[in-house]
């Protein structure tokens, strides 16, 4: 992993991530690391969003890159405007993803999150932020946070912490 400080940020939940390395939310496994989604300067300057979504069965349903969406389950629909998509699943009407570039270096990002090799679910809405494992909340941050690390949700084997 790359690990140049970024000069953006990212809204995820009710919080404020600034100068992150390794993205919002870290998970910390025995063999990889793997981060919730990715934000990336491209060559130009520009920066992309990059991100995988699954189900609670590790299955693939949104793919985000270069911040558009290369593929999306059936059962999902999408809607744009000019700064993001947000993606509805069909039959539940329930937000799955919602990303903007809400200027030329910050991104709104929430969602459902599922990580299925953790058993770890990460709910994110402009309200709130939650972080369930084994189907128990562990963790609920809400109110406005801002937050200046090298990560900004840091999942391992020792626990949850921020920043």
């Amino acid at each position: 992993m790359k690990t140049e400080t970024r000069n953006y940020s990212i809204l995820f939940g009710s919080n404020l991530y600034h100068n992150l390395i390794y993205g919002v939310v870290l998970i910390d496994g025995e063999s990889r690391k793997d981060q919730l989604f990715r934000i990336r300067e491209g060559k130009d300057g520009k920066v992309f969003c990059d991100c995988t979504v699954k189900d609670a069965a590790g299955t693939t349903i949104v793919k985000i890159v270069n911040s558009k969406i290369k593929f999306l389950a059936d059962n999902l629909t999408v809607t744009e405007d000019a700064k993001g998509h947000t993606v509805i699943d069909s039959a539940t009407q329930e937000k799955i993803l919602e990303y903007a570039q809400m200027g030329p270096r910050q991104w709104k990002i929430n969602g459902i999150f599922h990580y299925p090799d953790f058993d770890m679910e990460i709910r994110a809405d402009d309200e709130k932020t939650e972080i369930w494992s084994n189907e128990i909340l562990r963790m609920t941050v809400s109110g406005f946070i801002a937050i200046s690390s090298a990560t900004g949700i840091h999942i391992s084997e020792n626990g949850i912490r921020l920043g």
